[in-house]
């Protein structure tokens, strides 16, 4: 899709906003046609899947091109329960209905919290968000070579 979309940092004070831009393709190619060429260089790649939408619309793609992956997701438990209980059950679901290889990395999220791993992922990654912090820690502990997110 390079083509037709162009990504690029909005403001150098604010790096964390995009601005994107669309051009009209040169030629009569569609959408769908375009995204699947894109998408045809992830093969092989594991998806990681977080259960939500925008990752359950990029395993569907995938399947409906048929290129091949395994995806990767977390349970991310506070003690006795799992916190992202929906989104996993949810990983789990559409891996099994489409037959796709599901791996699973448990976080103890109350102990990146307690033990102070949390403020050290934040300075290292510049984030404040304890929801980013804790994907980047699902990141960092992962030994796929190729990942899609």
């Amino acid at each position: 899709m390079s083509k037709a979309l162009e990504i690029q940092l909005a403001t150098e004070i604010s790096p964390m906003l995009i601005k994107l831009s669309f051009k009209k393709p040169q030629d009569s190619s569609t959408l769908v046609e375009l995204l699947e060429q894109e998408l045809q260089k992830y093969k092989g790649y594991t998806l990681c899947l977080s259960g939500g939408y925008d990752s359950q619309f990029l395993f569907l793609l995938l399947k409906q091109f048929g290129i091949d992956f395994n995806c990767v997701t977390y349970s991310m438990l506070w003690k006795d329960d799992v916190v992202n209980a929906n989104d996993f059950l949810s990983a789990q679901r559409i891996s099994n209905k489409y037959n796709v290889s599901l791996d699973t990395v448990e976080i103890d999220a109350s102990h990146f919290f307690e033990s102070g791993e949390f403020g050290l992922i934040a300075k290292k990654y510049q984030c404040l968000s304890p929801q980013i912090a804790l994907h980047c820690k699902f990141l960092e502990n992962l030994s796929y070579n190729k990942l899609l997110l």
